[in-house]
């Protein structure tokens, strides 16, 4: 079913989320994955789609975690040794850094804005649960403890708080807590499948998917409003360093591509056309 843009709430919504803006530059380098060569690996490109650079280079399945504050690092989970793992890179492919070693699946690391710690979800307990561990493996500890699968966390801008995705009451849904793991709070509550959440870089909205629809809401979980519906599946929202654009992925054209878009206006622009499938965008700089 193609789906229309709903003008009213997204109006509301672009413009309750351009008050996140600031006067820094938009964006200017892009970190992605891309199946284009038979299985996913990590690409970089400029702001505007050009100069795409494949970083990893292996018959592993990398999968795209974050940038770390200071633009210098990357943080990914690879299979490349026989299970997924968390590794990091410096941003142009080098100095590649095994973070954990053991028999389970460490997936979705994220670095705290401080730069001290990763986030990140492992099923060595169970179900996957959302764990804390310092930038060299050590000190790991566990912040979730639910019964059902706890994955994408993503930190405040400040890092005191994380949101994160649960399927504790059935089904995927947004849930916050301290970055300490204490004062859980669901967020979401709805029929659909919520995932996907990301924090603005000023603070105090989250964009997050609903059943392949971006939606906003405040960082307490109030006024949840569609930002953006279109044509095709959208996932991975992620918010430029301004608050100005916001990056995405969405399949309408029959594979997903990555586009740019204005937050205040809503109009876009394609930055990759294939081959393969390109998504999970992140602001490098």
């Amino acid at each position: 079913m193609i789906k229309q843009i709903f003008a009213a709430s997204l109006l509301v919504a672009a413009l309750a989320f351009a008050a996140c803006s600031s006067a820094l530059p938009n964006v200017q380098q892009i970190v992605f994955i891309s199946d284009r060569d038979g299985n996913l690996e990590i690409y970089l490109m400029d702001g505007e789609g050009g100069g795409q650079t494949n970083l990893t280079n292996n018959a592993a399945t990398d999968r795209l975690g974050g940038i770390s504050p200071n633009q210098q690092r990357i943080v990914f989970a690879s299979d490349r040794a026989g299970n997924f793992e968390i590794f990091t890179m410096r941003v142009d492919g080098t100095d590649v850094v095994r973070v954990t070693d053991n028999a389970f699946e460490d997936i979705d690391p994220v670095y705290d804005p401080n730069n001290e710690f990763f986030a990140f979800a492992s099923d060595r307990d169970g179900p996957f649960q959302i764990y804390r561990m310092n930038l060299n493996g050590t000190g790991t500890a566990r912040l979730t403890t639910s019964a059902g699968d706890d994955t994408m966390p993503q930190y405040s801008p400040a890092g005191r708080s994380i949101v994160f995705v649960s399927t504790r009451d059935g089904q995927s849904e947004i849930y916050k807590m301290k970055s300490d793991g204490t004062e859980v709070v669901r967020l979401t509550d709805s029929a659909a499948d919520d995932t996907m959440p990301v924090y603005s870089r000023a603070g105090g909205k989250i964009l997050w998917v609903r059943d392949g629809e971006i939606w906003i809401m405040n960082e307490d979980g109030t006024n949840q409003l569609p930002f953006y519906m279109v044509a095709g599946d959208s996932e991975w929202p992620e918010f430029s360093r301004t608050g100005s654009q916001v990056l995405f992925a969405n399949d309408r054209t029959g594979s997903f591509e990555i586009y740019k878009m204005n937050a205040t206006t809503l109009n876009e622009e394609p930055l990759t056309a294939g081959p393969g499938n390109n998504s999970s965008p992140r602001v490098l700089k």
